[in-house]
Protein backbone atom coordinates (compact mmCIF):
# COMPACT_ATOMS: atom_id res chain seq x y z
CA UNK A 1 0.00 0.00 0.00
CA UNK A 2 2.86 2.10 0.43
CA UNK A 3 4.57 1.14 -2.58
CA UNK A 4 1.24 2.17 -4.30
CA UNK A 5 0.75 5.73 -2.21
CA UNK A 6 3.82 6.38 -3.45
CA UNK A 7 3.42 5.43 -7.04
CA UNK A 8 0.17 7.64 -6.81
CA UNK A 9 2.20 10.58 -5.45
CA UNK A 10 4.01 10.50 -8.45
CA UNK A 11 2.15 10.38 -10.90
CA UNK A 12 -0.13 12.88 -9.08
CA UNK A 13 3.10 15.13 -9.27
CA UNK A 14 3.81 14.04 -13.10
CA UNK A 15 0.01 15.30 -13.52
CA UNK A 16 0.53 18.60 -11.99
CA UNK A 17 3.94 19.05 -13.97
CA UNK A 18 2.13 18.26 -17.14
CA UNK A 19 -0.24 20.57 -16.12
CA UNK A 20 2.07 23.57 -15.43
CA UNK A 21 3.69 22.76 -18.44
CA UNK A 22 0.40 22.64 -20.33
CA UNK A 23 -0.74 25.89 -18.71
CA UNK A 24 2.77 27.97 -19.84
CA UNK A 25 2.14 26.07 -23.47
CA UNK A 26 -1.05 27.62 -23.50
CA UNK A 27 0.11 31.01 -22.23
CA UNK A 28 2.95 31.04 -24.66
CA UNK A 29 0.78 30.40 -27.90
CA UNK A 30 -1.64 32.63 -27.00
CA UNK A 31 0.87 35.39 -26.97
CA UNK A 32 2.31 34.00 -30.10
CA UNK A 33 -1.78 34.11 -31.36
CA UNK A 34 -1.68 37.61 -30.49
CA UNK A 35 1.42 38.62 -32.28
CA UNK A 36 0.49 36.46 -35.37
CA UNK A 37 -2.61 39.02 -35.35
CA UNK A 38 -0.39 42.11 -34.57
CA UNK A 39 1.75 41.09 -38.03
CA UNK A 40 -1.56 40.76 -39.89
CA UNK A 41 -2.69 43.46 -39.08
CA UNK A 42 1.02 45.44 -39.94
CA UNK A 43 0.78 43.35 -43.37
CA UNK A 44 -2.60 44.65 -44.55
CA UNK A 45 -1.51 48.56 -43.07
CA UNK A 46 1.77 48.28 -45.64
CA UNK A 47 0.25 46.68 -48.17
CA UNK A 48 -2.40 49.19 -48.45
CA UNK A 49 0.47 51.78 -48.02
CA UNK A 50 2.49 50.09 -50.81
CA UNK A 51 -0.59 50.41 -52.77
CA UNK A 52 -1.28 54.03 -52.17
CA UNK A 53 2.48 55.17 -53.06
CA UNK A 54 2.43 53.02 -56.28
CA UNK A 55 -0.86 54.90 -56.74
CA UNK A 56 0.56 58.32 -56.45
CA UNK A 57 4.05 57.65 -58.20
CA UNK A 58 2.10 56.02 -61.42
CA UNK A 59 0.61 59.83 -61.04
CA UNK A 60 3.24 61.49 -60.26
CA UNK A 61 5.30 59.72 -63.12
CA UNK A 62 2.02 60.97 -65.56
CA UNK A 63 2.35 64.22 -64.42
CA UNK A 64 6.25 64.78 -64.89
CA UNK A 65 5.55 62.96 -68.63
CA UNK A 66 2.77 65.64 -69.42
CA UNK A 67 4.99 68.56 -68.18
CA UNK A 68 7.98 67.64 -70.03
CA UNK A 69 6.41 67.17 -73.25
CA UNK A 70 4.66 70.92 -72.55
CA UNK A 71 8.30 71.87 -72.45
CA UNK A 72 9.07 70.00 -75.46
CA UNK A 73 6.29 71.62 -77.38
CA UNK A 74 6.96 74.98 -76.31
CA UNK A 75 10.22 75.00 -77.49
CA UNK A 76 9.08 73.53 -80.74
CA UNK A 77 8.11 69.76 -81.69
CA UNK A 78 10.56 69.90 -84.85
CA UNK A 79 14.20 71.41 -84.13
CA UNK A 80 16.86 70.79 -86.84
CA UNK A 81 20.25 70.34 -85.33
CA UNK A 82 23.53 70.33 -87.80
CA UNK A 83 26.57 68.38 -86.21
CA UNK A 84 30.02 68.90 -87.87
CA UNK A 85 31.97 66.14 -87.63
CA UNK A 86 35.86 66.36 -87.11
CA UNK A 87 38.04 65.42 -90.38
CA UNK A 88 38.95 61.87 -90.85
CA UNK A 89 42.73 60.91 -91.11
CA UNK A 90 42.34 60.85 -94.82
CA UNK A 91 40.21 63.64 -94.86
CA UNK A 92 42.99 65.80 -93.35
CA UNK A 93 45.68 64.62 -95.64
CA UNK A 94 44.06 66.35 -98.59
CA UNK A 95 42.93 69.67 -96.83
CA UNK A 96 44.77 70.79 -93.71
CA UNK A 97 41.75 72.65 -92.07
CA UNK A 98 38.09 72.73 -91.94
CA UNK A 99 38.09 76.43 -94.76
CA UNK A 100 35.06 74.91 -95.62
CA UNK A 101 32.56 75.92 -92.41
CA UNK A 102 32.75 79.54 -90.94
CA UNK A 103 30.51 79.01 -87.84
CA UNK A 104 28.76 82.19 -86.81
CA UNK A 105 29.27 83.30 -83.28
CA UNK A 106 27.07 85.97 -83.27
CA UNK A 107 23.94 83.94 -83.44
CA UNK A 108 24.03 81.38 -80.35
CA UNK A 109 25.66 79.28 -82.69
CA UNK A 110 22.78 78.70 -84.78
CA UNK A 111 24.06 79.20 -88.51
CA UNK A 112 26.99 78.00 -90.55
CA UNK A 113 28.17 78.93 -94.18
CA UNK A 114 28.89 76.24 -96.81
CA UNK A 115 31.79 77.85 -98.55
CA UNK A 116 33.33 76.67 -101.97
CA UNK A 117 36.44 77.88 -103.04
CA UNK A 118 37.24 79.62 -105.84
CA UNK A 119 38.46 77.06 -108.51
CA UNK A 120 35.82 74.46 -107.41
CA UNK A 121 33.99 72.09 -110.47
CA UNK A 122 30.38 72.38 -110.52
CA UNK A 123 28.13 69.14 -111.88
CA UNK A 124 28.32 70.09 -115.47
CA UNK A 125 32.88 70.41 -114.92
CA UNK A 126 32.40 74.61 -115.41
CA UNK A 127 34.76 76.26 -112.74
CA UNK A 128 33.22 78.19 -110.51
CA UNK A 129 33.84 81.19 -108.52
CA UNK A 130 34.08 81.34 -104.49
CA UNK A 131 30.49 80.91 -103.20
CA UNK A 132 29.29 81.17 -99.90
CA UNK A 133 25.92 79.57 -98.58
CA UNK A 134 24.39 80.28 -95.26
CA UNK A 135 22.20 77.96 -92.96
CA UNK A 136 20.30 78.25 -90.02
CA UNK A 137 19.45 75.50 -87.65
CA UNK A 138 18.61 75.26 -83.95
CA UNK A 139 21.83 74.31 -82.72
CA UNK A 140 25.01 73.76 -84.90
CA UNK A 141 27.77 71.57 -83.26
CA UNK A 142 31.27 72.24 -84.61
CA UNK A 143 33.89 69.32 -84.69
CA UNK A 144 35.33 69.49 -81.44
CA UNK A 145 32.04 69.93 -79.38
CA UNK A 146 32.06 66.97 -77.47
CA UNK A 147 29.75 63.90 -77.16
CA UNK A 148 28.46 65.01 -73.81
CA UNK A 149 27.41 68.52 -74.73
CA UNK A 150 25.39 67.20 -78.03
CA UNK A 151 23.79 65.06 -75.14
CA UNK A 152 22.83 67.21 -73.62
CA UNK A 153 20.92 69.22 -75.80
CA UNK A 154 19.25 66.46 -77.29
CA UNK A 155 18.23 63.82 -74.11
CA UNK A 156 14.96 66.23 -73.55
CA UNK A 157 13.83 64.85 -76.74
CA UNK A 158 15.51 61.55 -76.53
CA UNK A 159 12.85 61.52 -73.31
CA UNK A 160 10.42 62.70 -75.10
CA UNK A 161 10.82 60.02 -77.05
CA UNK A 162 10.99 56.93 -74.44
CA UNK A 163 8.07 58.39 -73.00
CA UNK A 164 6.01 57.48 -76.14
CA UNK A 165 5.58 60.98 -77.19
CA UNK A 166 4.71 61.73 -80.96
Amino acid sequence: LIQKSSEIDELASKVAGGQAALQLSQAAEKRKSEEVSILKEEISRLTEELRTEKKRADELEEQRRKLHNTIQELKGNIRVFCRVRPLLGSERAEQSDLSLFEFSAGDGGRSIDVVAPQGTKSLDGKIEQAKKWNFKFDKVFQPGTPQGEVFKEICQLVQSALDGYK
